[in-house]
């Protein structure tokens, strides 16, 4: 096109930008990476002099890239409409248009009447819940418990990383820790590694290349940190990276494209509303749209390109509201934010993790398994943790298991448990070879 000097390929990574789709929708469509599809809107964006989505649907629309949304109206009467012919209405709509009050009342009394009568016989009597006997042996089956940590603790960092399960640092009966250590599933045993340099509580942790990074958190003399902690499992040891732009504790935290997401928490002296984004490439923070509200023990997963930050304590309750937060849309400056299903229930110091399209929560009795289209929760039953347990850290591990590490029993004392259950079952199709 003349007046738009672009590659075909840009041409049709614009008319994706145009129907609203995200880097990661456009990279599934075109079989390519995000990265090659960022280099491309980087590229359309300096040919057409644009520095938005907004203005690149614009600039598309005006050079006719893609077609503009078609005005629909009412089509307009004509002066040459057939006209309806009177009709002579008949003994029956006559007495129908006179009686038609005493008729529907007549009706509405016999409704009534038999509602009444049907309500108390078998047939439309409530349904009571009949526990299912295979689908509870089914979970029972996927529940493990597993060798317990060295400490009890809670308020721990949990992090998968090459087949092991990090747990690292939090609340032990004494105080805070910096005790780090590593599960093997294979033989199933705990190994200690390097102590964190800072002993905290009231924090997690992300994956991104291949560091475990742990930001904040509360410290021995009930303070919090803005210092964040990176540790290498390769090396076996710790450095420490940009400080945060706020210290805080009891965040939200989630990864999104090799960017880490902070939400909320608390200061030490307030909950807050504040969002952050990590670049682990140039260690900077930025400042995302803030929450709605301010919360902290909230917990975060992503899921089809958003981050979904759920539940919380808003400085007086617990919360049952879900959030929906785009990325995408906060790096262009738009409205990121977006109400989603809320809860089964209130929940704070609650964990979630996601695989395969679902999240799950872990609540204080039950996992709540939230699948797309993202409209109702299932709950699935704590089959093997004991009554009263709660506020678990929880990793999930690419084989498909769920794991719960430590959190507070129901003397909120610190639990030195360790239990896993089997979210997803993974098949190995052996290659054939003719």
């Amino acid at each position: 096109m003349e007046n738009a000097p672009l590659s075909e390929r840009e041409i049709e990574i614009l008319e994706l930008v145009s129907q609203g789709k995200s880097n990661k929708e456009i990279a599934a469509e075109l079989f390519i990476s995000v990265n090659t599809v960022k280099v491309h809107l980087s590229n359309i964006f300096a040919k057409i002099d644009v520095s938005s989505r907004t203005e690149a649907t614009l600039y598309a629309i005006e050079h006719g890239i893609v077609a503009s949304p078609a005005n629909t109206s009412a089509e307009p009467g004509t002066n040459n409409e057939m006209q309806a012919e009177a009709v002579e209405p008949n003994r029956f709509q006559l007495f129908m248009q006179k009686y038609w009050w005493s008729i529907a009342l007549v009706a509405l009394v016999l409704i009534l009447g038999l509602s009444s009568l049907l309500a108390n016989t078998p047939l439309f009597a409530a349904p009571t819940e009949t526990p299912n006997p295979y689908l509870s042996e089914l979970y029972q089956q996927r529940w493990q418990e597993l060798a317990s940590m060295s400490v009890p603790r809670a308020g721990l960092a949990a992090a998968s990383y090459s087949n092991g399960i990090y747990a690292i640092a939090g609340q032990t009966s004494e105080g805070p820790t910096n005790l780090v250590e590593r599960y093997d599933p294979q033989t199933n045993t705990w190994t200690k590694l390097a102590d964190k340099p800072t002993a905290v509580s009231e924090v997690s942790a992300v994956v991104l290349g291949e560091k475990i990074y742990v930001p904040g958190g509360k410290l021995a003399n009930g303070q919090v940190t803005n210092r964040m902690e990176v540790f290498d499992p390769r090396k076996g040891s710790w450095e420490t990276k940009a400080e945060l732009p706020l210290a805080v504790s009891g965040y939200a935290l989630a990864t999104y494209e090799g960017q880490m997401y902070l939400f909320g928490g608390w200061d030490g002296k307030q909950v807050v509303d504040h969002a952050w984004r990590y670049d682990p490439f140039n260690d900077e923070w930025h400042a995302a749209a803030d929450l709605p509200s301010a919360r902290a023990y909230a917990t975060a997963a992503e899921v089809s390109g958003k981050i979904f930050v759920m539940g919380g304590w808003d400085g007086t309750q617990d919360m049952q509201e879900n959030l929906s937060f785009d990325p995408a849309h906060d790096l262009e400056g738009e409205p990121a934010w977006q109400k989603a299903i809320d809860l089964p229930e209130a929940c704070s110091d609650c964990g979630a993790e996601s695989i395969s399209g679902m999240i799950f929560v872990i609540g204080q009795n039950a996992i709540w398994q939230l699948n797309y289209p993202y409209v109702e929760w299932i709950q699935i039953p704590f089959n093997t943790i004991p009554s009263g347990q709660h506020g678990f850290s929880s990793v999930i591990s690419p084989d498909g298991y769920l794991y719960f590490i430590g959190g507070w029993d129901e003397n909120s004392m610190p639990l030195i448990t360790f239990y896993r259950f089997r979210v997803v079952y993974m098949i190995s199709v052996p290659n054939v070879v003719k």
